[in-house]
């Protein structure tokens, strides 16, 4: 599963319009787009009784449960040569020039 990445989903006309610091949340965008592609994986969107009914976990073990489960099988996946050194020329650069 990727994401996808074009005008539309960058939003960067919000981005601008809104700025740092901003309030995103009262954008139509948001309102429009802010569920797409994501589900909640540890809360559970059933009502308090269907819940309850269920006899569900609370948040506190999933999320015990889950941080678990990505320490144990999470892998990195290293950068290639030519990335790093990449990320580390825009580091320098930052560090250098917007960081004075």
């Amino acid at each position: 599963m990727g994401l996808e990445v074009n005008d539309d989903t960058l939003a960067l006309d919000v981005i601008d319009k809104v700025g740092p610091g901003g309030y995103f949340l009262g954008e139509k965008y948001t309102l429009q787009h802010f569920r797409e592609g994501w589900m909640p994986e540890i809360t559970d969107m059933e009502t308090f009784e269907v819940w309850q009914s269920k006899r569900s976990k609370l948040i506190a073990q999933i999320t015990k449960e889950k941080t678990r489960e990505i320490l144990t099988t999470h892998k990195i996946e290293l950068v290639s040569g030519d990335v790093a050194r990449e990320t580390s020329r825009i580091l320098k650069k930052v560090k250098s020039e917007l960081l004075k």
